[in-house]
């Protein structure tokens, strides 16, 4: 599979686009660490299985089939804040005037990763647009990022148990309004149904502390070479 061995987009032609290279891996989410530092660090996730889907993308990365991946991609507003005005007279000066209140707030959307591609063709990614049934991983779009095509593809990590909340209602709400919107195509992934369907990261083998061998007894466990080797491509 050349898609493997192609060269993938130079950082600095990323960075010219605005792209950021991930410096680092991201970190399990900890409410002490941020309460001492007044903050959420960047590189920390906010749920366990956004880490461990970053360990999918930077074994890809590894392997050259991803160019750069970036979390929490910059913010899309959906529509702006609302507000009304009511007359006032002011009880000093006498004089009429007008006092703003929120009617309600703006209403943004921002995607848990975002992802380059580092081929156009690739087992694990299709091109949205393509007059042709979807049938990848994942749904891409392109993008010229300095003035290089590029597949992209934006991801929110969702829970691996099924159930339907709150949460995952307003997530297909805002998937539909950011398509209409913007024509951006955000995809729901569940880390344990994508390990299963390609590969299980190196990583995850181990246990989140790194102290021992992880038993995963879910889905049959197979490396990034043993799924580019079988049939389910």
């Amino acid at each position: 599979m050349n898609w493997l061995n192609e060269p993938t987009l130079p950082q600095e032609d990323l960075r010219a686009a605005g792209v950021m290279p991930v410096q680092r891996s991201l970190v399990f989410p900890d409410k002490k660490i941020v309460k001492r530092l007044g903050y959420k660090p960047e590189n920390m996730a906010d749920s366990k299985d956004e880490v461990y889907f970053s360990w999918w993308l930077d074994e890809l990365q590894m392997a050259g089939a991803i160019s750069t991946w970036e979390y929490q991609t910059p913010t899309i507003e959906l529509s702006k804040k609302k507000t009304y005005e009511v007359d006032t007279l002011s009880p000093k000066l006498k004089k009429p005037g007008t006092k703003k209140y929120q009617l309600f707030p703006a209403h943004t959307y921002t995607a848990d990763f975002f992802i380059v591609w580092g081929s156009l063709v690739s087992p694990f990614h299709q091109t949205l647009n393509m007059r042709k049934r979807l049938d990848r991983h994942f749904v891409s779009q392109a993008k010229l990022i300095a003035g290089v095509p590029r597949c992209v593809s934006r991801v929110d990590i969702k829970p691996s148990y099924v159930k339907r909340t709150d949460n995952e209602t307003l997530f297909r709400v805002n998937q539909k309004w950011v398509f209409d919107k913007t024509g951006i195509y955000i995809q729901a992934i569940q880390f344990e149904k994508l390990f299963s369907m390609t590969f299980t990261p190196q990583r995850y083998m181990i246990t989140d502390k790194g102290q021992a061998i992880r038993k995963i007894r879910d889905w049959k466990v197979r490396s990034l070479e043993d799924f580019l080797g079988s049939d389910k491509l």
